[in-house]
């Protein structure tokens, strides 16, 4: 199975975050699963569930 890709940032659902935007939350992609990508500025960039980065953030306190 293949993960969704979204040609832009702002087709991305709520709940999906990006490497940058998971540090901005003060959050880790440590351990997570790529679960869809997008495109931005000519480059595929991966996304994560935000949900999943908070747990795991949680469970390591």
């Amino acid at each position: 199975m293949t993960n969704p890709h979204y040609a832009k940032l702002s087709d991305v659902p709520v709940g999906l975050a990006t490497k940058a935007q998971l540090q901005a939350l003060g959050l880790s992609k440590l351990g997570l699963k790529v679960v869809a990508t997008v495109e931005s500025f000519g480059k595929t960039i991966n996304l994560y569930l935000i949900s999943e980065a908070q747990s795991t953030a949680n469970s390591s306190v």
